[in-house]
């Protein structure tokens, strides 16, 4: 039988406010996750305008009528990677990986969800300015030409 989650949360490179989304790259079946699930809740790095949309309508990956909500989370993949924004963090995703396969969650919880109010003071206190700023570095897009 078919997947129909009922909620699903996905990560985008760009969004408008009405759930307009834009994937850049390659993903894992964005559109038909979106379109599959009861309710889909959009965190975008960047929110733009509608018009900028617009103005190249073909890139638009998910469209507003699949989509519920819409979060600006810049670094929201942390510690995985969003193509052309930042590398994945290994260190963060072995962290993250050995909690779920230790079988206790509690102690990742509390350091990365429960000990911190908000999503920026969760990448300012937990992850921190000088790691944002090295995987941003690491990223670089390699396909293409080289000159």
């Amino acid at each position: 039988p078919a997947l129909n989650p009922d909620v699903a949360i996905i990560h985008v490179h760009q969004a408008d406010e009405y759930g307009n989304a834009r994937v850049f790259g390659t993903g894992i079946a964005h559109q038909e996750c979106a379109l599959a699930s009861q309710r889909v809740i959009v965190s975008a790095e960047e929110i733009v305008s509608t018009d900028e949309l617009r103005r190249d309508p073909v890139r638009t990956s998910i469209p507003h009528f699949a989509v519920d909500a819409v979060v600006h989370a810049p670094f929201g993949a942390y510690p995985g990677t969003v193509q052309g924004y930042y590398a994945s963090d290994p260190e963060g995703v072995v962290e993250a990986m050995g909690a779920m396969f230790a079988g206790d969650f509690r102690e990742y919880l509390k350091k990365h969800v429960h000990s911190v109010n908000s999503h920026e003071e969760y990448l300012e206190k937990v992850v921190g300015v000088k790691k944002l700023g090295e995987i941003r570095r690491r990223e670089t897009i390699r396909e293409g030409y080289v000159s």
